[in-house]
């Protein structure tokens, strides 16, 4: 959702909130289907490093909590 040269599907939180899953969170919070459906894609991206250290990524948590069922 990030306009990068190369895709990044997270960015780590570091002091401030990450980018990417904040624009994920205002995209949920639209009511356009096509643009939810592709938040919703772009929730599920995952990193390795998520994985390793899920406390870098607190932002990612809320989406998830933000996330329902399709």
């Amino acid at each position: 959702m990030l306009a990068t040269l190369q895709a990044e599907p997270v960015l780590d939180d570091g002091a401030l909130y990450s980018p990417s899953d904040v624009l994920i969170l205002a995209s949920l919070r639209v009511q356009d289907p096509v643009l939810n459906q592709q938040a919703r894609r772009a929730a599920r991206w995952r990193l390795p490093a998520m994985e390793q250290d899920p406390y870098a990524y607190p932002t990612r948590v809320r989406v998830l909590a933000h996330l329902q069922p399709d």
